[in-house]
């Protein structure tokens, strides 16, 4: 994103898809918000979403807030089946949010 706390992303596909555009923080214990508006052919919410981090070792867990379960976001050494896997680089968004934002007009 042109900011770089600012955030793009989309849900499912077409009339039923889901787009959202919003901002995460981050703060020094590990915490990751991201606030968004989400936006549907029938709706709209504002979503708070946040997740924890912790460090053992060399290995990254992850939970959902405010009572989720934790599971390893990284290994050490890292594996293929690692949920860090999920995020990538350059823009993967773009395209769908764009078919599915003139879907829902």
């Amino acid at each position: 994103a042109a900011s770089p706390r600012d955030f793009s992303a989309y849900v499912g596909n077409g009339k039923t898809g889901l787009i959202a555009k919003g901002r995460w923080t981050i703060n020094d214990k590990g915490r990751l918000c991201m606030v968004a508006g989400w936006v549907s052919s029938v709706s709209s919410v504002d979503k708070r979403s946040c997740f924890s981090h912790r460090r053992i070792g060399e290995v990254i867990y992850q939970r959902r807030e405010p009572s989720g379960d934790w599971y390893v976001l990284r290994n050490s050494p890292g594996s293929d089946s690692d949920e860090i896997k999920k995020i990538q680089k350059g823009d993967v968004v773009t395209p769908n949010y764009q078919a599915i934002a003139q879907a829902i007009e």
